[in-house]
């Protein structure tokens, strides 16, 4: 009886023993590169799929499409409410709203103006003081710059992460299969010879991709990887066979792979 595929693939890799530090480690690679493809993809995927090669790019855009809604909401979000945070901080706002408070709240009975009182004259301050002063107040504005950032991209990624926890199945599909549609796909260009190449220089990245399947976000991103290095391989087969450079780009079939 022949052995299955997994059998053979699991037998032929050696039994390694790593540390708990260098599968910590493989795994910060692993989430680190995907996050830099993914943002890589982020960034031409509207070149890709509206620009002049738009044709090619079809059956991944027809795929994946119905992911770019949550997307926008997110994003929409985090400037809607940075740009508040923004307005609502400015003092000019602040001095606008108290006086739009004043004309609104009910007139009082006329009472007897409340006598001023004069407060002390202060020394003026000092060339140190005055810059160490400043210092401060441009520290508290950075300070506040990057909370009001902080705070409106997690609640912008917030909704786009409770946006997409219904399709989560249909993520892990997609993303497992995106290298092996037909025509181009930005998700193989961007985001396969990363991962490749990770897989292929690191010992231990291989080991917790073969063995740690019982994780499922492992095995997802081994199935990725597996799907990576089909589809590199039919392209290399292209090249060989139609005398193609590296850099052209290869049309799979509409089958698919």
């Amino acid at each position: 009886m022949k052995p299955s595929s997994n059998s053979v693939e699991e037998s032929a890799i050696p039994k390694i023993v790593i540390s708990a530090n260098e599968i910590s480690q493989a795994k910060r690679s692993l989430w680190d590169e995907t996050a830099k493809g993914l943002g890589n993809v982020i960034g031409n995927i509207n070149d890709a799929w509206y620009g002049e090669q738009a044709v090619y790019y079809t059956r991944e855009r027809e795929r994946l499409e119905k992911y770019i809604p949550p997307f926008r909401y997110g994003a929409s979000a985090t400037l809607f409410l940075f740009f508040s945070f923004r307005v609502t901080g400015n003092p000019n706002f602040q001095r606008w709203r108290r006086g739009i408070w004043e004309r609104l709240r009910p007139t009082k009975l006329e009472t007897a103006p409340p006598q001023k009182h004069q407060t002390p004259a202060t020394a003026p301050m000092g060339y140190l003081e005055t810059k160490r002063k400043t210092e401060v107040e441009q520290a508290l504005k950075s300070m506040k710059f990057l909370t009001d950032f902080l705070v409106s991209l997690s609640v912008g990624t917030s909704g786009t992460l409770f946006l997409l926890e219904s399709k989560k199945d249909d993520i892990r599909i997609d993303y497992e299969e995106s290298p092996l549609v037909p025509g181009r796909s930005v998700v193989a260009d961007e985001m396969c010879p990363g991962m490749l190449q990770l897989y292929q220089n690191h010992s231990s990245v291989r080991h917790i991709l073969v063995q740690g399947q019982h994780d499922p976000n492992l095995a997802t991103v081994a199935t990725f990887v597996k799907n990576c290095q089909k589809r590199a391989n039919y392209e290399s087969k292209i090249r060989q066979e139609q005398g193609k450079s590296e850099d052209e780009p290869i049309i799979v079939p509409y089958t698919g792979l």
